[in-house]
């Protein structure tokens, strides 16, 4: 089932992942890819447009993903706890972790059904984890528009530019109050820490990207939060924005990468890199060091 251009609640996530606009569309980590990697590479990591595509699932974000779950939608319906207890190996030892074939193969069942699978131990941290999140969010400066009537979590956007298809999901979205939270598990929430981490992760094209979509869809100047929160104890949180400097380079990178977009899926022409030869360049730090070091030795 296709979607038009608009808000779309209650969209499974793998339906989302999966690309269901009327036509192959732009999402966030696809422009990622165009302005760091390649039209090629971002063709190729397309669900509708490479015809070999594979979601592939990752362990390393399942605890993020868990969480991400309850602390939105207060939903574990979407997880399931294994016990380890509950799958001894053939010597009748307890499986440490995803170490024998049994508790491999209940974790792949429930990849297979769409589920995320946490071991026991991990989920009672991510049940920790979301208590630890809403109690923060409550007496933070979002807690006014994360609970707004028509907050709603995990929506979907569908919209058009210029004759092409673009597509985010929120993961908490207020009309009313104008107001975009997004949600990031991270090994180190502090202010310093998390703000590199936006820059280095491409947060702030993924930002620029959602801000985007809500003026595309008739929200007026929406403000966009990130909430993080380290995935260790006492899971610490803190809330982010970009800095309308950031934001400035940010929105004319997104325009960048739906302008190679545009060109790329009207011309059918997923281009790589080229065959000239590249420099590496030293960095400002190099040549300040080297020069320094020149000085010392005269």
């Amino acid at each position: 089932m296709s979607l038009g251009q608009g808000f779309h609640v209650g969209i499974p996530a793998a339906q989302y992942h999966m690309d269901p606009a009327e036509q192959p569309s732009l999402s966030s980590s696809v422009a990622q890819i165009l302005l760091s990697e390649s039209p090629l590479k971002a063709r190729f990591s397309h669900p509708r447009l490479n015809q070999n595509f594979v979601q592939s699932n990752d362990s390393k974000y399942d605890l993020g993903t868990c969480a991400h779950a309850v602390v939105l939608e207060q939903d574990a319906s979407k997880i399931v706890v294994i016990d380890p207890a509950q799958y001894p190996s053939k010597t009748g030892t307890i499986p440490g972790g995803w170490t024998n074939n049994a508790i491999r193969a209940a974790r792949d069942n429930a990849y297979g059904a769409g589920k995320t699978p946490l071991l026991k131990t991990n989920y009672d941290d991510v049940r920790r984890m979301a208590d630890a999140a809403l109690a923060f969010v409550e007496q933070s400066a979002i807690a006014k528009f994360w609970h707004e009537e028509d907050a709603k979590s995990e929506v979907t956007g569908i919209w058009q530019e210029g004759g092409i298809w673009l597509r985010c999901r929120w993961d908490r979205l207020s009309i009313a109050k104008r107001f975009i939270g997004d949600y990031k598990s991270t090994t180190d929430a502090s202010p310093e820490a998390f703000s590199r981490q936006i820059i280095r992760m491409g947060y702030h094209i993924q930002e620029a990207f959602y801000r985007r979509a809500a003026k595309a869809l008739g929200i007026d100047s929406p403000r966009f939060v990130f909430l993080a929160q380290s995935c260790e104890e006492p899971y610490e949180c803190t809330l982010h924005d970009c800095h309308p400097a950031l934001q400035e380079i940010a929105d004319a990178e997104v325009s960048r990468a739906i302008s190679i977009w545009r060109t790329c899926i009207t011309e059918n022409r997923w281009p790589s890199y080229s065959g000239e030869v590249h420099s590496a360049m030293p960095t400002s730090y190099m040549m300040q060091d080297h020069e320094m070091r020149l000085q010392e030795a005269a």
